[in-house]
């Protein structure tokens, strides 16, 4: 079965990827902007244009006000009356001042009304003596009071309401006008698109400013982690040393465990191994089984050394070693972890070890990992009172011992590891600094990790 792992994405990616995001964003929001303000900057100085021009060309021709004029006189006059076809007489002198004036602002249609609402000029002659749609009856009130209106029609026209006053500023009539204004959208894609090409530019120079920021402080920090890191191994190796060091002072003392704690140590990770423990957990297992008997330090001579058996009250003092042991260890923070082997690695598993007699699951498991293997150097290592046994009698020792003394996990684990590792680490140099063999630089790791 193959398992797809999901690995995240690193934190320059995340930054790049959510800067990146970011600008593009920023650059939509700019150019949406400078887009809607131009189209309502266009329309705004087109309208104020056109209505000023119209405006003007009123003003200046008096004929052009004329065909507001709703008065009988005006009406009757021959020139603005209307015809049976719904033409003005004199349509044709207006029609042509008109596209001669109008046609300079791409005016596409145009309408004027009088106050009432009838159309008087048309671009289109059939409209001209009809009525003001319903449909544009409320525009055209609006305009009466004097506001002029605009709205975009199409792609690129301008659909205009102008109101046309007299000189005592009342409005007399109304023009209503489309204006193609192609040339004024063109002009102003240009200056869009220089905008956008400015903008562009300067989040991309913003963009990189940026990243290129981040990058310096991510080398930074970088290097900082990579400092306080070595500065963090130097100190756990010293700390690893004195340990070392002090499990070799104990050796010495202690002439029949000499070697013992480096090689119980290692006995210990490759029994951990076999149980499926791994990294730091395993460099916890490590700490503990090399300062297992540090306690020993509060022990007479007299009763350490004794070459015979202990008395009752020698073994009661003796025995308080794993407690002094703790008692030393325990303000070490970094050892927390480590001190269940101080403490409990003569605990048996029917209960009848010391020295709070736990029974079973009660006893933690590096305890129990490491009661095994003492208790296999025990076995396997000389002694002035009698010689080493086999590795046979050990394992024969540590199955019979199953489930009273030991674990049946742990000796289940035991059994699994090959004899020849068993005996590789037994032949260990115990004069060798620590880390020169093979399983030693594996405990040195653990240790480390």
């Amino acid at each position: 079965m193959n398992i797809h792992v999901k690995q995240e994405s690193s934190p320059y990616r995340r930054f790049t990827l959510i800067l990146g995001c970011s600008v593009v964003a920023i650059g939509l929001a700019i150019g949406l902007a400078t887009i809607l303000f131009i189209n309502n900057f266009v329309v705004k100085d087109t309208n104020h244009f056109t209505k000023l021009a119209v405006q003007s060309h009123f003003n200046a021709f008096s004929i052009l006000k004329d065909i507001f004029a709703e008065d009988k006189e005006a009406e009757e006059d021959e020139a603005y009356s209307m015809a049976d076809h719904g033409m003005i007489d004199n349509y044709k002198g207006v029609d042509g001042l008109v596209h001669l004036h109008f046609d300079l602002y791409n005016f596409v249609s145009t309408r004027f009304y009088r106050t009432n609402g009838m159309i008087t000029y048309s671009y289109n002659l059939k409209d001209v003596g009809t009525m003001l749609p319903a449909s544009d009856q409320k525009a055209f009130d609006q305009v009466l009071k004097g506001v002029t209106l605009e709205k975009r029609q199409g792609a690129h026209g301008l659909h205009m309401w102008v109101p046309i006053e007299n000189t005592s500023n009342k409005v007399i009539g109304v023009v209503e006008l489309t204006r193609d204004i192609t040339s004024q959208d063109a002009s102003s894609r240009k200056v869009m698109l220089w905008i956008f090409v400015v903008i562009v530019i300067c989040l991309l120079a913003l963009f990189f400013a940026l990243r290129q920021v981040f990058l310096r402080s991510t080398r930074t920090i970088d290097r900082k982690n990579h400092e306080l890191a070595d500065m963090v191994q130097t100190i756990e190796s010293t700390y690893d040393q004195s340990l070392h060091a002090l499990s070799s002072a104990l050796d010495s003392r202690d002439n029949e465990t000499h070697g013992h704690s480096f090689r119980v140590t290692s006995y210990a990770i490759r029994l951990g191994q076999s149980l499926g423990i791994e990294g730091v957990e395993l460099g916890l297992l490590a700490r503990g089984a090399l300062l297992h008997d540090v306690g020993k330090i509060g022990v007479p001579d007299a009763i350490l050394l004794k070459p015979g058996k202990l008395t009752e009250e020698e073994w009661v003092i003796m025995c308080k070693h794993v407690h002094t042991g703790y008692q030393m260890l325990s303000h070490i923070e970094f050892l927390q972890l480590s001190l269940d082997v101080v403490k409990h690695h003569h605990e048996s598993w029917d209960g009848n070890g010391y020295p709070n007699g736990l029974r079973g699951e009660e006893i933690p498991l590096f305890a129990r990992i490491f009661a095994l293997c003492d208790t296999y150097d025990a076995i396997t290592s000389d002694r002035p009172y009698r010689k080493r046994r086999s590795y046979a009698e050990a394992r024969a020792e540590i199955i019979r011992c199953s489930g009273t003394q030991f674990s049946q996990e742990v000796v289940e684990a035991f059994l699994r590891i090959p004899e020849a590792e068993w005996t590789e680490i037994q032949q260990m140099d115990a004069t060798a600094s620590f880390g020169h063999d093979p399983m030693q630089r594996q405990a040195a790791a653990s240790l480390e990790e």
